[in-house]
């Protein structure tokens, strides 16, 4: 584990963890979409004018120092807040677009969500393509999808239910509708 990551260690996330055993089930139900899981730190990214104005950590942790992301111009014209994965690598992998120009978008469903970020990914240069990733998004064969993760050394799977929002939470502060899919709860 990096340093940067290591003051929130313990935190275990607002994700429920399950095992690899269920996958098969979650899928042949075709109520789910499943993502890669990267080992990173959970960045939220701050978007001004098209330039990248802040990356904070989900406890709150300024990203900024460790990665050289703000001040990259995405060559967008919007505001707008990202969710995603910063990596000791530098790479910033996104999974989530939730405000643009200051519409807070957690209301709407995954599917619409996702095709607003997919709009605004391909609207930014190739040259910051190189190191900004939108994480890619299967919708069946969640086993084949694990089972390639896990053979390049990836962490496992966030699977994410369909027409879900970012409101949906449980008492305890868990997505509702988010599964994390890994060996162990690392």
């Amino acid at each position: 584990m990096s340093e940067r990551r290591a003051t929130i260690a313990g935190y275990r996330g607002p994700l429920d963890c399950i095992g690899p055993d269920r996958l098969d089930a979650l899928d042949a139900t075709e109520e789910w979409v499943a993502e890669e899981k990267y080992d990173g730190c959970w960045a939220r990214v701050v978007v001004r004018g098209g330039v990248i104005a802040e990356v904070v950590s989900r406890a709150g942790l300024d990203l900024d120092p460790a990665w050289a992301w703000p001040g990259v111009d995405l060559g967008v014209r919007v505001a707008c807040v990202l969710h995603g994965e910063a990596m000791d690598d530098g790479a910033l992998h996104l999974w989530d677009l939730v405000e643009r120009d200051g519409e807070d978008l957690r209301g709407l469903a995954l599917e619409m969500r996702r095709e607003a970020l997919r709009r605004l990914y391909a609207s930014t240069p190739s040259r910051v393509r190189a190191d900004l990733h939108m994480v890619d998004q299967r919708a069946t064969g969640f086993r084949t999808y694990y089972d390639q993760v896990m053979a390049r050394g990836g962490e496992g799977l966030v699977l994410k239910r369909r027409g879900s929002t970012l409101l949906t939470r449980r008492r305890d502060g868990k997505l509702a509708a988010w599964l994390k899919i890994k060996i162990s709860n690392r």
